[in-house]
C-alpha cells in the first residue's frame, strides 16, 4: 500500500486529488494538510511514501 498525505491551501484542491486517487486500490491518503504547520503535524503523526505538495502556499513557498 502506497501512504500518501495532500498539502494545499485550497480544499477543494485537496478533495479533487483525494476522490481521484481514492479510485487506486493500492493508494491510500493517510493526511491532508492546508499550511505547513499542518504539515508537520501530519508528517510526525503518519510516515509517508509520497507527499503531494503545492509549491506555491501562502506564507512559505516551495
Amino acid at each position: 500500500m502506497i501512504k500518501v498525505i495532500l498539502c494545499d491551501d485550497h480544499a477543494m484542491v485537496r478533495r479533487g486529488i483525494r476522490d481521484t486517487i481514492s479510485e487506486a486500490v493500492d493508494i491510500q491518503v493517510v493526511g491532508e494538510a492546508g499550511s505547513y504547520p499542518e504539515l508537520r503535524e501530519q508528517l510526525r503523526k503518519s510516515p509517508c511514501d509520497v507527499l503531494v505538495l503545492d509549491l506555491n502556499m501562502p506564507g512559505r513557498g516551495g
